[in-house]
């Protein structure tokens, strides 16, 4: 994405533009870790453009559209964020539960505790009102769009 027209207004003035991975002029710098990961498939790579040239049937629909473009795609990446974080919210979660019960502290399992059952499902109800909310997140770009 880059400014092809200054003068037009704030969001009109992006347009997007496919450029070939092996274009001449690009180089990849490093790979980004998001959220602290560094997996394979999940790879977010740091380019960088010198004097990179493609034509202009690489542009993606219209001129000034490359704003309106990113947030139409935005929309369900981040809901796919949201339902990996509720999923490694889960694991978390389960391991709060089974960790405990191999533990004890002052002759009590600390599974045991009422501070230990109240955490866990505090963070349950948490992570259920989060489920919810992305379950209507979804149902509303389905329904209504982006």
């Amino acid at each position: 994405m880059g400014v092809t027209d200054p003068t037009a207004l704030k969001s009109q003035r992006q347009s997007l533009v496919l450029i070939p991975r092996y274009t001449h002029g690009i180089d990849v710098v490093r790979n980004l870790p998001v959220f602290d990961h560094m997996s394979e498939p999940n790879l977010h790579p740091e380019p960088v453009f010198t004097n990179v040239r493609v034509p202009a049937s690489n542009l993606l629909r219209e001129e000034g559209e490359g704003f309106a473009i990113g947030q139409a795609w935005l929309g369900p990446a981040r809901l796919h964020h949201c339902l990996r974080a509720i999923a490694e919210c889960e694991v978390l979660i389960s391991l709060m539960v089974t960790s405990p019960q191999g533990r004890s502290t002052f002759g009590k399992r600390v599974d045991e505790y009422s501070f230990t059952k109240a955490t866990i499902s505090l963070s349950r109800v948490a992570l259920d009102q989060c489920r919810l909310l992305v379950q209507r997140v979804a149902h509303l770009l389905d329904t209504v769009g982006n």
